[in-house]
């Protein structure tokens, strides 16, 4: 459905810190308010309905530890983690979304000779919850179930 407009409202802050030449931490945080600007004849949105399928705040972090161990090899070692409130779903029959707070590692090795080996984590905690609305029989758009597995790569 199209709406007349949107109104904006936010604060979104980014952090990137390199205390050491091997370490990176970054941060991340999100505010918003987002709401329709006019009434939509015909549909449940007003003006100042919250807009579906936007959280209102989202977290996230990382860290990155590379080590040398020769002269063109890293074992690489990075973490993120990210969280998104609960998300308002005006055209969705339903309950709404969940909130979601979601895990992953991966630690790997990084050759100068443009090959990369990986191992990771995601969704650490088995996050199950729905991202977006839930129809009457449950289904929603979820994350990936606790996944583990390799990557390799070559650039040439």
């Amino acid at each position: 459905i199209n709406s007349n407009g949107a109104i904006v409202r936010g604060v979104e802050l980014g952090m990137s810190y390199a205390p050491a030449a091997q370490l990176r931490l970054e941060l991340g945080a999100t505010w918003l308010d987002a709401h329709y600007a006019a009434d939509v004849p015909g549909t449940p949105l007003r003006r100042g309905t919250q807009i579906y399928n936007v959280p209102r705040t989202s977290l996230s972090g990382t860290a990155t530890y590379a080590w040398p161990i020769g002269p063109d090899m890293n074992l690489t070692a990075a973490s993120r983690a990210s969280y998104h409130s609960r998300r308002q779903t005006g055209l969705v029959e339903g309950d709404e979304g969940d909130a979601i707070l979601d895990l992953g590692l991966r630690l790997g090795l990084e050759s100068a000779r443009g090959w990369s080996s990986y191992l990771y984590a995601d969704n650490l905690l088995d996050e199950q919850g729905a991202v977006d609305g839930r129809a009457p029989y449950g289904n929603a758009t979820r994350l990936r179930p606790r996944s583990y597995g390799m990557e390799l790569h070559y650039r040439f």
